[in-house]
């Protein structure tokens, strides 16, 4: 159900008292700054000819110095020791040149002359010459850049010998989520806080990749430079919003623009996390997708939705004349489905109400490519998150396809009726596409969900369909639900879970449904989801960037993504919204809070509490969250054979309690106080339905 009263608290007057304890212990992993202005840490390297003015002209010590390049190939790069983003202003003096290069890289990897790659696959981003003016010089906004730990300053390799410069580094201007006050950027909506030191490094990671992925609506990458040859620009401005505008991107260096499939991610995190004016960064990526919905009439995708949003998908029907941005059946799906979370979520129905016969249209335009016998959507355009394939009546696709129907016939029924609204069309569809699924995809043998209808799908079981059906109700049983989640689960490597539908491929994106899906299958044992969550989210802080998660990586770990080719790991991303999964899971499953609509279910009011402990390696955890309808916090703490737990919840609400009983038919239980008879239970936990919002102190003894 949808809260009722949202007079609620509003965002901009969240209150952060529910995780005073969880903050004050987990602040030494808060990877914000607590100033818009930022200094660099130290200097990663040199070549050519560098002399510091204030060390040892072979020991360059400080950031801070005033450093002297002299002749060609001359360079300093500046170490930030984390991802940042903003302009950087510089103090130079003594030019004898007429320019200064300047480039950006998130990965040492690329450290050099020229920046790493931000504006399309092999596109060369090049190097930044700025004109030399004695004094501070601050770059233009324009060049802002969206995430980066290595500055570059240098000299051409055609200098002079005796030419020379001296320049001193002067501040980076943050500018990532620009609708938070310089002293509000480190105060979340949410904390988490565990005995495992990795767990801890991990949410807050997540969180930082939400705030640089934050940015303003006019400083989307500008696809135009590509007609100059070379260089990088974020200008652009998504259609239907404002340079005052915030929406949540797919990444912080590119492509800084709303893509729907990500949203199936992000949007999760966001809420438990970085929830700002009830999601409106959420609602913004929402806003771009609406404005370039396809209109025309004689077009067989008429009435779908880009593949990537505006401004992006304006490139696209430059690139693709003939079917311009519409050529994709899942980003499709995701943006209509990814609406309705939203509104499920907030509760405004105002929103709601507003694209409400946009949405209508774009679910219509499916109707044709409905099998008339199976039910089952016929993909006709494949393009995706990087997975081959993905055509035809394929298990992914269709399981999205049910969550969609059913997400529309679920918000449906608090928005006004208007004509082509149907929700019960919409449920029967749904019921019929989940038959057809399971009677024709589902391979019993293998225990697992093929890839499509055709004799080559037969032999290829994919990770993301897999574990949609799972995450959205699509498998028929918690057991075939179990089974695909043990089968899927013994995959994973030491670098993580690889996708066989994107060979080569460690897709995060996909791995962050697996996280959920893992959790959701196995209740009473988190031993596969945390195995997965410490595998490859603590490879990835350990491999590629100590405070972001990066887009995707190759199965023997480097950083290398098959979907843009060999040549183009320079412009993997880094600091990317779809890889934050571990945000929401440990939020969700290991604290164990359940708080909105599309989380709790049905018959178990406006929340539950659920903590999945057994299998965690956990001794203890603790953490919160608030949303529009209140303050949630949790913290528990096992000793030997005994859970001791207090969660807390928005008075005039009323929901779930699932107390673990650690499988023990004799556990003793204790609500407030109380006895709670355990009657010979051996499952993972006792439900106490109809439970009034408040302040529970829980034990079990086992």
């Amino acid at each position: 159900m949808i809260p009722s009263s949202f007079a609620l608290k509003a965002a901009c007057a969240l209150v952060f008292l529910h995780t005073t304890e969880a903050i004050l212990y987990a602040n030494q992993y808060n990877l914000s700054p607590t100033s818009r202005s930022i200094k660099s840490v130290g200097i990663f390297r040199t070549t050519g000819n560098v002399e510091s003015s204030n060390s040892d002209k072979h020991e360059i010590n400080s950031a801070l110095d005033k450093f002297q390049l002299t002749g060609p190939n001359s360079s300093l790069t500046f170490d930030f020791g984390k991802m940042v983003a903003g302009v950087v202003s510089l103090n130079i003096s003594n030019p004898s040149c007429n320019g200064l290069g300047l480039a950006f890289s998130e990965s040492e990897q690329f450290v050099g002359f020229a920046s790493d790659h931000s504006i399309f696959f092999n596109f060369n981003d090049g190097t930044l010459f700025i004109p030399m003016e004695v004094g501070l010089y601050t770059l233009p906004d324009k060049w802002s850049r969206g995430s980066f730990r290595y500055l570059t300053v240098s000299l051409g390799n055609t200098t002079v010998a005796s030419t020379s410069i001296t320049v001193a580094f002067n501040n980076l201007r943050f500018d990532a989520s620009p609708d938070r006050l310089a002293n509000q950027l480190q105060q979340y909506t949410g904390s988490f806080y565990s005995s495992n030191d990795l767990l801890n490094r991990m949410w807050y990671a997540g969180v930082y990749t939400l705030q640089l992925c934050t940015v303003a609506a006019n400083t989307s990458i500008n696809h135009a430079v590509i007609l100059d040859g070379v260089g990088w620009s974020n200008d652009d401005k998504a259609a239907n919003l404002t340079g005052s505008d915030v929406y949540l991107s797919d990444g912080a260096k590119r492509d800084r623009t709303s893509w729907s499939g990500d949203l199936g991610v992000s949007m999760r995190s966001a809420y438990v996390a970085y929830n700002y004016d009830r999601m409106q960064s959420s609602k913004n990526l929402i806003r771009a997708y609406m404005v370039v919905q396809n209109q025309n009439t004689s077009s067989p995708t008429y009435g779908y939705f880009p593949y990537p949003g505006s401004p992006f998908a304006e490139l696209l029907y430059i690139v693709d004349p003939t079917n311009g941005p519409y050529t994709s059946d899942t980003y499709h799906l995701w943006a209509i489905a990814g609406w309705a979370e939203i509104v499920l979520v907030t509760g405004d129905i105002s929103f709601g109400n507003k694209y409400f016969g946009q949405i209508v249209q774009g679910i219509q335009a499916t109707y044709k490519f409905v099998n008339n016998s199976t039910g089952l959507f016929n993909g006709t355009r494949t393009s995706d998150w990087g997975r081959n394939g993905g055509g035809g009546q394929n298990i992914a696709l269709n399981a999205l396809y049910y969550h969609t129907l059913t997400r529309l016939s679920q918000v449906s029924s608090f928005l006004t009726p208007i004509p082509g609204a149907n929700a019960e069309k919409w449920s029967a569809m749904a019921a019929k596409v989940k038959t057809s699924a399971n009677t024709l995809l589902f391979d019993s043998s293998a225990g697992l969900y093929k890839d499509n209808t055709t004799a080559t799908g037969a032999q290829l079981y994919p990770l993301d369909g897999n574990y949609f059906a799972i995450n959205f109700n699509l498998t028929t049983s918690p057991a075939q639900s179990q089974r695909i989640s043990k089968s899927l689960a013994a995959r994973l490597t030491k670098f993580g879970s690889p996708t066989p539908e994107a060979v080569g491929v460690i897709s995060p994106f996909i791995s962050s449904h697996e996280l959920r899906a893992q959790f959701l299958a196995n209740p009473g044992d988190a031993s596969q989801a945390m195995s997965l969550m410490r595998t490859q989210w603590g490879y990835m802080l350990s491999a590629f960037s100590n405070s972001t998660f990066v887009e995707g990586y190759s199965t023997d770990g480097r950083l290398s993504y098959a979907f843009y080719g060999p040549e183009n790991d320079a412009l993997i991303s880094h600091a990317h919204a779809w890889s934050t999964g571990p945000v929401f899971s440990l939020q969700n499953f290991i604290l164990g809070i359940q708080a909105s609509p599309i989380d709790v279910a049905p018959g178990d009011g406006q929340w539950a509490y659920q903590p999945r402990i057994m299998g965690s390696g956990l001794s203890f955890a603790k953490g919160g969250f608030v949303v529009a309808m209140g303050e949630f916090s949790s913290s528990w703490s096992m000793e030997k054979n005994c859970f001791k737990g207090t969660f807390t919840n928005p008075e005039d609400t009323m929901g779930t309690l699932y107390v673990p009983t650690f499988g023990s038919a004799k556990a003793k239980i204790t609500v407030n106080g109380k006895a709670v008879a355990c009657n010979g239970q051996t499952g993972p936990f006792v439900r106490m339905p109809n439970m009034p919002g408040g302040t529970y102190a829980i034990s079990v003894t086992y």
